[in-house]
């Protein structure tokens, strides 16, 4: 029970630090360049009511849009608003702080317009891996964190558009397909339009969903083969997959107990925790979750937790690409990254 207390306290206390640093000290200073100076317990009361929304928002499966976009999106305007202010502060020891009542909010604007015009493009990244393997070549599509929900199904018919015209063999998805659960799984019917295989992994997204275990069953239906710690096999291809729900050890436990065959062998994961070590496993391992950081400068702090955050990889003979995704988690914003549908070709290298 105590240890349960200290939990809450300390996420409370992370919680109200957010809230206070990026909701009220940008507007606390910008009010105080045009002479009005926020009493102090104002700021208090002001942020200990974001907390608590915010609070709601994360400890509950509440889908309420007008909180989620203030969650959210609140969030990457004080993130901004916060480090232009600190340049505003800073710069103004050299000169007069007045030019900060124009330059922060035409900046801020700026940031954001700029990164919500770049969210909503989608972008063909191609890649070639040569293999000494027996087979034919092969040209496969592979997308991640879609986050459909947080983005539109319109988003996901834009992007099956732009695959169609690529030739593609199958669809790889490399989960967090769905983020939201007052997405209408319906809208999904889409996909039965395509003549090719689509294969599925889920992400750490689908089981934040109410009644997860069945929407993500309901994903059969609409022409998703679901191949969580599943192997198949289409095309002289081997094609493993593994669902996000379980540890590390757990993924490498099964990896060790299938049987490995002279296949061209790609594994497909939601998380790209396990290269390296993939390599013993796969000729090709790919992934998502890392989103390329997809707001500047986190992908600094992404790349502390995932080495390998983003782009192809090699190690001896086997290969790992992970992508930027093609949705935005969070707020419909993309700064320092892109959305990328992933085009690969394998060809089989003749080189004796």
């Amino acid at each position: 029970m105590f240890k349960y207390f200290i939990r809450f306290i300390s996420f409370s206390s992370i919680v109200w630090l957010i809230s206070y640093g990026l909701y009220v000290v940008p507007i606390v200073y910008y009010l105080s360049l045009i002479g009005y100076f926020t009493p102090f317990y104002i700021q208090i009361l002001v942020s200990i009511l974001i907390a608590g929304l915010i609070f709601i928002y994360l400890q509950t499966k509440i889908t309420f849009f007008p909180l989620k976009f203030f969650v959210y999106f609140g969030m990457a305007v004080g993130f901004y608003g916060l480090i232009l202010s600190i340049i505003v502060f800073i710069s103004s020891f050299i000169i007069s702080p007045n030019y900060g009542v124009l330059f922060l909010p035409i900046a801020l604007l700026a940031i954001l317009t700029y990164g919500y015009l770049n969210s909503r493009k989608i972008y063909l990244k191609k890649i070639e891996i040569s293999t000494k393997k027996k087979m034919g070549s092969q040209r496969l599509a592979f997308i991640s964190d879609v986050h459909l929900g947080s983005q539109s199904i319109s988003h996901l018919s834009d992007i099956l558009s732009l695959i169609r015209d690529q030739n593609v063999d199958a669809i790889l998805i490399g989960g967090d397909l769905i983020d939201s659960s007052s997405f209408n799984l319906d809208e999904l019917e889409i996909l039965k339009l395509e003549s090719i295989p689509i294969f599925y992994v889920t992400g750490n997204h689908e089981y934040y969903l109410k009644d997860s275990v069945n929407k993500i069953k309901a994903l059969n239906k609409v022409n998703i083969s679901n191949i969580d710690n599943k192997s198949v096999e289409f095309n002289n291809i081997k094609l493993i997959g593994l669902g996000d729900n379980q540890s590390i050890n757990q993924k490498n436990k099964y990896l060790n107990s299938l049987s490995h065959n002279d296949l061209f062998t790609i594994l497909l994961v939601h998380k790209p925790s396990l290269w390296p070590d993939a390599k013993k496993y796969s000729d090709l391992m790919l992934s998502g979750h890392t989103h390329a950081g997809q707001l500047f400068p986190f992908h600094y702090l992404v790349k502390l937790q995932f080495p390998y955050y983003y782009g192809l990889y090699k190690k001896d003979d086997s290969y790992a690409y992970v992508s930027s995704g093609c949705g935005c988690w969070g707020p419909r914003l993309r700064i320092g990254s892109q959305n990328e549908i992933v085009i690969i070709d394998i060809n089989k290298n003749d080189d004796k």
